[in-house]
């Protein structure tokens, strides 16, 4: 009986303490665990808009005609487009993203119909109305806290209409342009402050677009436009 109890006091003592421990309990601040899953989420992504009006025209575009004297295509519009983008990708020197747009773009020619006294100098205007799709790449970090240097390459389908006139019975054509950018951004952080955007800028650049259908549609002009951008 004495060795029983002198088993039964340890045992007891033990069981005790066992019993008090599963009443400990350590708190954890919310706050704590919130930060850390806050940082362990991917930035967000950064979308814009953007519109430009650029000089483009087509170095020497013609199509049939009945008339005598008929000149080239040339511009009557500025070229006008707007796009959307997205970032796709960011590093230490690069920022990638992808840009989805239309444009529209209204050229002119001329030529001659009749002889001697009946003789007039008729007009004839051309549609084009563009989408394309494309690739930007601007440096990730800017020059003097403002400019960012930007280059972008893009697909760019091609839809040209003319009304029946004295000229022909109507134009109606598909075609596939490349079209090459470059230029400069300058961002305007007072604006996008004001307006609680991520990013206001002003750009400007040239383009050179590459026919690659028979169409002779290549040319060159020179653009500007203007870019918001959130997340």
């Amino acid at each position: 009986m004495k060795n029983l109890r002198r088993l039964f006091v340890p045992l007891s003592f033990f069981v005790c303490a066992a019993a008090s421990a599963g009443d400990i309990s350590v708190s954890v601040p919310q706050t704590q665990l919130t930060l850390e899953r806050s940082k362990a989420q991917p930035p967000s992504n950064e979308y814009f808009i953007e519109a430009q009006v650029s000089s483009w025209r087509p170095d020497n575009f013609t199509a049939t005609s009945q008339l005598n004297n008929t000149s080239s295509f040339t511009a009557k519009t500025p070229s006008m487009s707007l796009a959307i983008g997205e970032s796709l990708y960011q590093n230490a020197y690069i920022r990638l993203a992808g840009k989805l747009g239309a444009g529209f773009t209204q050229l002119q020619r001329s030529g001659v119909m009749g002889f001697d006294a009946t003789r007039m100098t008729m007009s004839e205007n051309l549609n084009m109305l563009q989408a394309s799709a494309g690739l930007e790449v601007a440096g990730a970090q800017e020059w003097v806290n403002t400019l960012r240097p930007i280059a972008a390459v893009s697909l760019v389908p091609t839809w040209s209409q003319a009304a029946s006139s004295e000229f022909s019975d109507g134009i109606n054509q598909w075609d596939w342009l490349a079209k090459v950018s470059t230029g400069l951004e300058f961002n305007i952080r007072p604006v996008a402050r004001w307006m609680g955007l991520q990013e206001t800028a002003f750009e400007i650049g040239i383009e050179n677009t590459q026919s690659l259908t028979a169409s002779s549609l290549s040319g060159t002009g020179v653009w500007a436009g203007t870019r918001i951008g959130w997340q």
